[in-house]
Formats: structure tokens, sequence, C-alpha cells
């Protein structure tokens, strides 16, 4: 009996790490999201994909890196009057998805127009090839979505 329990153990110890890995926290994940979102790396490539001229590179992905520090706050407004709150337990995760995407995109495009890169139609596709190349960690948080870009 002994040995059985012991094997338990050690199963149990040995499995948890996938299961962690398969059903994050929600809040915990959405939270890394909200903050994390703009990868410096991920930005830069974004840009040179889009000509955005290369002195702007730095001060664009420093700016979206403190600007995105709002983005927690500017959710608890988006979603304070909303019942049931959807970024509350428990996380309604379509709901938080499409917020949170409506969220990131506004940060992205006051941070572009900080810079006079505002035209549309080279803001949006910027947008869209960080958000496809954060496709990953979106579907870590909320499973595979629906959350097809409507600006």
């Amino acid at each position: 009996m002994r040995r059985l329990a012991h094997g338990m153990v050690f199963f149990i110890t040995l499995i948890s790490p996938f299961i962690w890995s398969v059903n994050p926290d929600p809040v915990a994940c959405v939270n890394s999201l909200e903050t994390n979102f703009f990868e410096p790396h991920l930005v830069n490539k974004a840009f040179s994909s889009y000509q955005i001229p290369q002195a702007l590179w730095t001060p664009l992905t420093q700016s979206l890196a403190t600007n995105s520090l709002s983005v927690p706050d500017r959710m608890k407004k988006r979603t304070e009057g909303m019942v049931p709150n959807p970024i509350e337990y428990p996380l309604q995760k379509e709901q938080t998805a499409a917020i949170l995407k409506e969220v990131l995109f506004e940060v992205f495009l006051e941070t572009m127009r900080q810079y006079q890169v505002n035209e549309r139609p080279t803001a949006d596709f910027v947008f869209d090839y960080i958000f496809s190349n954060q496709r990953a960690a979106w579907s870590h948080c909320f499973g595979n979505q629906k959350t097809e870009a409507s600006f």
C-alpha cells in the first residue's frame, strides 16, 4: 500500500506541470497579455515589414512598453459597469478577449499617433501582424476564440 501511495505522489508530481501548462490561471494569463503583448522584437519585425522608419522603432517600442502599463486600468474602466463583469471570476473568455483586443489596439494607435505614424491602413496592418504573431499566447489564455480584427 505504501508503495502504491509513493507511486501516486510521483505520478502527480510528474504530471502537474502538464496540467498547469494546459490550463493556465486565466486571470494571470490575461494580466500578462495586458502588459507584455507588444514584445519589442515582434514589434520591430512588424515595423520592418511595413516600412516604418527605423529611426522611430526604439522610441515607438519604448512608448508601447510604457503605454501598455495602462491596459489593466483601461480594462477595469471599460468593464466596471458590466454585470457580470467579464474580467472578474469567473472570467468570461470571449468577452474579455474582445475587450482586450480593442484596448490594445487603442493603446497602439495612440502610441503611433504620438510619433505621427497615424496612417490607418498601415497602423491596422502593423497591429494585425503583431496580433497574428501573438496568436499562440492569445490561444493559450482564451482558447481558439474567433477574435478577428474589426477595426
